[in-house]
Order: C-alpha cells, then structure tokens, then sequence
C-alpha cells in the first residue's frame, strides 16, 4: 500500500510577544502547524524516514479542523495536480 507522504512540524508555543514563524523551506503552514506534501508515493515506512530526514513527523489529523484545513489545501490548484 502507498500513501502520499504528509509531514508536520508543530509551531512554537504563543508567547506574550508577537513573534512570526517561518516554515521550513518545501513546508507550507496551515493553521499552527508546517507540512510538507509529497507529489511522490511511498510507503507508510518510507514516508516516516522521509519525515525524519526533514526533522519532522508523518501528520496525524487530530481534530475535525485540522482535517477541513488539509482537506481544503489538498482540493487547490497549487499542488499542481
């Protein structure tokens, strides 16, 4: 089974001071979180190493916001798909 490999980086807690956060290069922020979507199958344990060679984790949608947040980047046109 492939999977389209899907990784994320948490965002730094809000503090007091507004701060702003980059995400790392190929990543694109949703909510207050970073992913990275591969246009490339893999498996689910090539993905993961993937995700660790990029210093983050495969994504785990944990609520219904986060789903419609993905769900709705993943229907554009700015996958080139």
């Amino acid at each position: 089974m492939f999977v389209t490999v899907a990784c994320a980086q948490e965002l730094p807690e809000k503090r007091p001071v507004k701060r702003s956060y980059v995400c790392p290069p190929k990543f694109v922020r949703q909510g207050h979180r970073c992913y990275f979507f591969s246009k490339e199958p893999a498996t689910w344990q090539d993905a993961h190493f993937h995700c660790r060679d990029m210093h983050s984790n495969i994504a785990i949608i944990k609520n219904a916001n986060q789903d419609k947040l993905i769900r709705n980047f993943l229907s554009t046109k700015s996958l080139g798909r």
